[in-house]
């Protein structure tokens, strides 16, 4: 477990600008993640757990600062933190140092306590572009109510984007026109060193559900699926996929109000 250091230094900021010619619409993310160390699970499990209890012990010098927690393969844990833009990320900064003081030394043994469980960790801030998108009125599944999520990051050629957008565009015209699925989200990474990078966010009940749902619809539409699929590849040089499945235990996220 190692404190968010929402780092967005000029020249990753100015990589961004030269990324893409208009920054994402819609929600801002941090996306801190931390690739645990096997033989200290338990340790990397309970200094997590220690973290949320003392964020949401100090929620006066933490305002603002809430997290989603993703776990995936191989010891991978995603913290999903809300941000408007940059400048929200110097105010998440100045909340972790009102937690430090009103802590006292008791934030720095859990850092320290924890380091040793964490092999290494990475950080970035992403857009999702409600435009790219797709989301079915009824969904089966809504994303709130998800059980696995399943994310692929294209790293795209150099100049892209704009096929990019195009062919998600036309992935969301084809799943709504057949009212399939589950939706979809779109993410731009708006800043690290590895740009232009695109990410599909996908969910399910859980694993298997996911894999049948997909199933449905290679059956249904495997036809118009296959060229978008080879256009998409097309203007990819890197293609990741990863499964997460939701930690609400070691979250630190409102309670949704009751209807």
């Amino acid at each position: 477990m190692r404190k968010f250091t929402l780092v967005a230094g000029l020249a990753m900021l100015a990589g961004a600008a030269t990324a893409m010619a208009q920054p994402p619409s819609g929600q801002w993310w941090v996306i801190h993640e931390e690739v645990a160390r096997p033989s200290q699970l338990a340790l990397y499990e309970s200094s997590a757990k220690d973290f949320k209890a003392m964020v949401e012990a100090n929620k006066a010098s933490m305002p603002t600062f809430q997290f989603h927690v993703l776990q995936g393969d191989d010891f991978h844990y995603l913290y999903a933190a809300p941000v408007k833009n940059f400048a929200a990320l110097d105010t998440i900064n100045g909340e972790f140092g009102a937690l430090m003081q009103a802590t006292g030394g008791k934030f720095g043994e859990l850092m320290t306590r924890a380091a040793p469980a964490t092999e290494s960790y990475s950080e970035a801030v992403f857009g999702n572009e409600p435009s790219m998108g797709y989301k079915p009125a009824n969904p089966p599944v809504k994303i709130e109510d998800a059980g696995y999520f399943r994310f692929s990051f294209y790293y795209l050629e150099f100049g892209k984007e704009q096929e990019a957008t195009a062919i998600a565009k036309d992935f969301a015209a084809l799943f709504q026109s057949k009212g399939l699925g589950n939706g979809f989200n779109i993410y731009w990474a708006v800043n690290g060193p590895d740009l232009p990078l695109l990410a599909v966010q996908e969910w399910a009940k859980d694993e298997a559900d996911f894999l049948a749902t997909a199933a449905k619809i290679d059956a249904l539409v495997a036809k118009e699926i296959k060229p978008l699929n080879e256009r998409a590849l097309a203007i990819t040089r890197r293609l990741e996929v990863k499964s997460y499945w939701p930690r609400p235990d070691l979250s630190s996220w409102p309670a949704p109000a009751k209807k």
